[in-house]
């Protein structure tokens, strides 16, 4: 007995992509959309208790950590540095489960968190914190931007870039050429292999050639803040703020 033969439709083109696109564009949006969620707060964690008008450090995690990654590190910097108060913000770019940023897909989007970041220090300033009393620091993309803040922000008085790199496209060497820049600690492990030595050793070189007095102690750890490099970053915050 002959069976008949199944012949199966074949799909034009255009349905054969259309699916793939449509969920690709939707996938993007979704994306985009989360991303862009809570762009306009910057959600703060508050480490110590609230001294208003205290010198003030502000730590600003890395790239797709957590946004209190960088808590337990400030709650073992209170101890070392009583009568500062420390803030962990958080960064405003939401990765979709995978953490938090200060900038994803373009340098541009740094200027939106520095925007962020000044409204926070204004209101230090507001609350009695004296100018030149605040130190920004940072580890990874969040050392970055604690250099992008303190270059465009004058009530910065200090910065910290830990395993961090320089930022093109967004205006710092005119800048430097325009403003005073502030004192400035850089720590980076001989072994980091995410941001290599070579771009910590370049964003100090970059720093010095503008006027900035800058700090740099190369450890021999990888992608991380070394006990030395705490230590060191102890040694800086109370030489900004006495």
């Amino acid at each position: 007995m002959i069976q008949p033969v199944q012949r199966s439709r074949i799909p034009s083109p255009l349905r054969r992509i259309g699916l793939p696109l449509v969920l690709l564009a939707v996938g993007g949006l979704a994306i985009w959309l989360a991303m862009r969620w809570a762009e306009d707060s910057l959600d703060v964690h508050r480490v110590t208790p609230e001294r208003r008008g205290a010198p003030t450090l502000i730590l600003l995690h890395g790239y797709a950590a957590p946004g209190g990654d960088l808590v337990g590190l400030a709650e073992t910097l209170a101890e070392a540095l009583p009568g500062v108060q420390i803030l962990v913000p958080e960064g405003p770019f939401n990765l979709v489960g995978s953490g938090r940023a200060w900038y994803v897909e373009s340098p541009r989007e740094a200027i939106e968190s520095r925007t962020l970041l000044s409204k926070l220090i204004a209101g230090l300033i507001d609350e009695g914190t004296p100018r030149g009393q605040i130190v920004v620091a940072g580890f990874s993309q969040g050392g970055t931007m604690a250099v992008d803040i303190s270059l465009f922000d004058p009530d910065v008085g200090c910065v910290g870039a830990l395993s961090a790199r320089p930022l093109s496209g967004i205006g710092w060497p005119r800048q430097l050429a325009e403003v005073e820049p502030p004192s400035v600690f850089i720590a980076h492990g001989r072994k980091d292999r995410t941001i290599s030595l070579r771009d910590g050793k370049a964003l100090a070189a970059m720093l010095e050639a503008g006027g900035a007095s800058v700090t740099f102690v190369e450890h021999g750890g990888g992608h991380e803040i070394t006990d030395d490099a705490q230590q060191a970053l102890v040694a800086f915050v109370k030489r900004c703020v006495e």
